[in-house]
């Protein structure tokens, strides 16, 4: 438009001695011009401004719905802890009482009675153990104090001070950033592991290893209990390709890009590996139970 009243003007002084008249036209045409193009060029900058608030409008609805979300899953995993130490927590904690009390009244020569008795009340001990374990693992401050390593070298230490063996937690590598899902995956596939050991390592020595590579992280739980021959026995190879625990932590594991194998020979222990991708992101929910 400014060129336009340029020429505009060029060609009334190229028409001979312009009258006033002409030259006021020329000089108004040029103005209005340049009042054009700056009108333009603000509606331009207000149009640029408009989409960029729109696109921080929209960020920030996205962090507000997943901080929501987040919101939810912890509030959800907060009142399945309460619940867990409330009733069954609770109640596991008052048989045990009981057990105890009745073990106490017991006639010294009811020997198979007082058997009996000890094995249920170990049963109930084991019970009220998972369920505590249980409750911890539902806590969101589980990984709210630390990092995922400080959670597996406390995870360790548990497992020390529970059954008496030698438990300790290596990291090797340069740590590196993980999502929380990812760090969740690995705290689940620690407790999955060392709750194993207890089960049926019957070991007498426990290694959890985290490993920082260049592009994944690999944990590994190592016992060296007794062992299994995954072809031979049919109860272990249910637990290891179908038991509920490590198929959810397979499938759990799958979602976010990594993977779980477990690995054992007859007397020479079990190997649990688990590994995510560095920079695993996952689906948008986290379930809220051990798996």
């Amino acid at each position: 438009m400014v060129l336009t009243g340029l020429l505009l003007t060029m060609e009334l002084l190229d028409a001979g001695q312009p009258s006033a008249l002409s030259l006021l036209i020329a000089l108004l045409s040029a103005g209005l011009c340049i009042l054009c193009s700056l009108w333009i060029d603000a509606i331009m900058r207000q149009s640029q401004d408009r989409h960029r608030l729109i696109e921080e409008l929209e960020a920030t609805r996205a962090e507000l719905a997943a901080a929501e979300r987040q919101a939810g899953t912890l509030g959800e995993r907060q009142r399945l802890a309460h619940e867990i130490h409330d009733t069954l927590a609770q109640g596991v904690t008052s048989v045990v009482t009981l057990l105890e009390a009745t073990e106490a009244e017991l006639a010294p020569g009811q020997a198979t009675a007082r058997r009996h008795l000890s094995h249920a009340l170990r049963t109930a001990r084991d019970t009220l153990a998972e369920a505590r374990r249980f409750v911890w693992a539902l806590q969101p401050e589980a990984l709210d104090r630390g990092s995922v390593a400080e959670a597996l070298g406390r995870l360790a230490k548990t497992l020390a001070d529970e059954t008496g063996m030698t438990a300790r937690f290596l990291a090797t590598g340069a740590p590196q950033p993980l999502g929380a899902r990812a760090e969740i995956a690995l705290l689940r596939a620690a407790q999955e592991g060392t709750a194993n050991i207890r089960k049926h390592a019957q070991a007498s020595e426990a290694v959890l290893t985290l490993s920082y590579l260049d592009n994944r992280v690999i944990l590994d739980v190592r016992d060296d209990g007794r062992g299994f021959d995954p072809d031979a026995a049919e109860s272990h190879r249910a637990e290891v390709s179908g038991g509920l625990g490590l198929r959810g932590l397979k499938a759990r594991l799958a979602l976010l890009g990594g993977g779980l194998d477990v690995e054992s020979t007859p007397g020479e222990g079990t190997v649990l590996v688990a590994q995510v991708p560095i920079g695993a992101v996952g689906p948008a929910t986290e379930g809220c139970g051990k798996t």
